[in-house]
């Protein structure tokens, strides 16, 4: 048999030389051949078959391709491993007439039978219910924005199901279950209104790091937050919060001036507070209630009740100027007695 051997060399040898056009040189540290293009130093690198590993089905649990990116031993090596692109276009008719649009670059997830049962990767498609882009009972991992002008990338996990399940009282649903936005930085988390909920089953950090001063709550038809007060150490929890839409913005987010806000606060200066802030603009909370830490409750209210203050039978006021009222009748603001001490 007659045999020929390749011209071959160290990697790094074949690296400092720039291979003649169609030139063919064997790497023997990297066991790759290389062929010249005349301009890139070292050459091209072939892949190998082991650069594509495919195991047989007796593994069919674990790693079935497996792809590799090829040896490469100089300073030319490679960040992507694999890139996907798409560059089909079509026309589209929605509300802005039709226009010419790009295709989604996804890595798809099918069954046996090929049905979708998952996905990953770039998506332009605005499209959440009623399904129109997306296929019920799947879960999409997406990045894009194409509800944007300047379409910055999104990321989120975006969970469907399809119509007449035992789920979502039967109706077809599709929503965004985790969304983090690159405008604003946001995080979104949703159960879209289901009868399943955020789980947190670790400890929790809110601003470990010094940064928060507030922390905001919107429930179905309430608002609230706890935030910080003017002396260190010192909380407040306060109701009727307004501009709850812009939660992440601490300047905005403030008091209802259509509705009497409460605020209990404690800490600082060792003593628990109860204020209430009046309906209307600029208002300052008013101190009604503190407990000090060595047990004495105190009221900053101050005046006679009577005729001012309605309450029930029952009810105590007292009041700044020393003296205690006792609510013997009635529910307006008449009835209240001076309790006095023998």
């Amino acid at each position: 048999m007659t045999r020929r051997r390749l011209p071959y060399a160290p990697g790094a040898q074949i690296n400092s030389a720039v291979l003649f056009d169609g030139e063919v040189a064997f790497d023997t540290t990297g066991k790759r051949l290389r062929v010249g293009d005349g301009s890139t130093p070292g050459g091209q690198v072939v892949p190998s078959v082991s650069d594509l590993k495919v195991r047989d089905g007796a593994d069919f649990n674990r790693n079935f391709g497996l792809i590799c990116a090829p040896y490469v031993h100089n300073d030319h090596w490679n960040d992507n491993v694999l890139a996907i692109q798409n560059q089909s276009v079509g026309d589209f008719s929605g509300g802005a007439g039709t226009r010419l649009v790009s295709g989604n670059a996804a890595l798809n997830f099918l069954d046996r039978e090929g049905t979708e049962k998952g996905a990953m990767g770039y998506s332009r498609n605005s499209a959440l219910p009623p399904f129109d882009g997306y296929t019920p009972d799947t879960v999409y991992v997406e990045c894009g924005n194409p509800f944007a002008t300047l379409n910055p990338s999104d990321f989120a996990v975006i969970v469907t199901m399809k119509e007449g399940s035992a789920f979502w009282n039967g109706e077809h649903t599709a929503y965004k279950a985790i969304e983090v936005s690159s405008q604003t930085g946001g995080i979104t988390l949703t159960t879209n209104g289901g009868v399943g909920a955020i789980n947190i089953r670790d400890d929790v950090y809110f601003g470990h790091d010094n940064s928060p001063s507030t922390a905001h709550y919107n429930l179905s038809n309430s608002r609230f937050r706890v935030r910080e007060r003017a002396s260190v150490g010192q909380v407040s929890l306060a109701t009727n919060i307004a501009n709850m839409g812009a939660p992440l913005d601490v300047d905005v987010v403030k008091d209802d001036d259509d509705a009497p806000s409460w605020e209990v606060s404690f800490g600082a200066s060792d003593y628990f507070d109860i204020r209430r802030t009046d309906v209307g603009a600029n208002k300052k909370a008013v101190e009604l209630f503190r407990i000090q830490s060595n047990g004495a409750i105190c009221s900053t209210v101050t005046g006679n009740p009577e005729g001012a203050i309605g309450a029930p039978v029952g009810a105590l006021y007292p009041s700044g100027n020393g003296k205690l009222y006792f609510k013997t009748s009635g529910t307006g603001v008449t009835g209240w007695r001076e309790v006095v001490l023998a």
